[in-house]
């Protein structure tokens, strides 16, 4: 594993890791740890736009735990379980970054995400996959066994996104024909245009149809709640994804 790097930068702590340059991986306020901060992570949770709220949680990926401590506080009655591989990194966010020991609705595995998602036999409503091996997705997270896993673990209702660093557009298309296959044509892709960082969203089901007002008008009272910008979102959604395509 790399050695992590905690350092504070203007109020923040950030998460790096030594050898991937300025890459930040992480960005937690210490005064408002639930907080999301990272752009490319507000925009993943328009996720929650389209699945009801979410009672069992998996996180493929805990890092710093932004988004841990952002699911924890926005659905306490959730259960959350977080699969890290490092598990170091998952001391050291504890001490440093204010990540919340385990309790009844909070469980760590400490594991590769990959064996994890294959063996368990847990049933999600929300799963996020959010790996990086160095500046990269790594590959087996794009492969068709691992899409297939994560669909096979979430409830009928349930959803899951992808939180991506890919060097190429042909990489990415591979990666994205094969995930509108596993989840029947149910996706959204997204990206946010100060981060590198491409999501892919991928619904267990047919979501009602609503026109584009409606749509907005949960984006506005969702994204209130949250304190997220699930309008710039959702409107960046749009731009990208075609209507009529699958979920929109």
């Amino acid at each position: 594993m790399k050695p992590a790097l905690i350092e504070d930068e203007a109020g923040l702590k950030a998460l790096r890791f030594e050898g991937d340059g300025d890459a930040i991986q992480s960005l937690i306020d210490p005064q408002r740890p639930e907080r999301l901060v990272m752009r490319n992570l507000q925009y993943l949770m328009s996720l929650l736009l389209f699945i009801p709220p979410p009672e069992r949680i998996l996180l493929l990926g805990v890092g710093g735990g932004a988004l841990l401590q952002f699911l924890r506080h926005h659905y306490p009655g959730a259960h959350v379980t977080g699969v890290e591989i490092d598990a170091g990194l998952l001391q050291r966010a504890q001490e440093e970054l204010g990540l919340p020991p385990a309790d009844e609705r909070l469980h760590y595995c400490i594991a590769d995400a990959a064996e994890f998602i294959r063996s368990d036999r847990g049933r999600y409503d929300l799963i996020v996959t959010d790996i990086f091996n160095g500046p990269q997705s790594p590959d087996w997270v794009l492969q068709a066994d691992f899409l297939q896993a994560v669909q096979q673990r979430l409830t009928e209702q349930g959803g899951a996104g992808w939180n991506l660093l890919i060097g190429s557009e042909q990489r990415f298309t591979r990666f994205y024909r094969e995930l509108r296959r596993v989840f029947r044509q149910q996706t959204l892709c997204l990206e946010e245009d100060d981060h590198e960082n491409l999501l892919a969203l991928a619904l267990n089901f047919e979501p009602p149809a609503l026109e584009m007002g409606e749509r907005l008008q949960q984006a506005v009272e969702l994204g209130d709640r949250l304190k997220l910008p699930l309008t710039e979102a959702l409107a960046k959604i749009y731009q990208i994804n075609p209507v009529g395509s699958g979920i929109l």
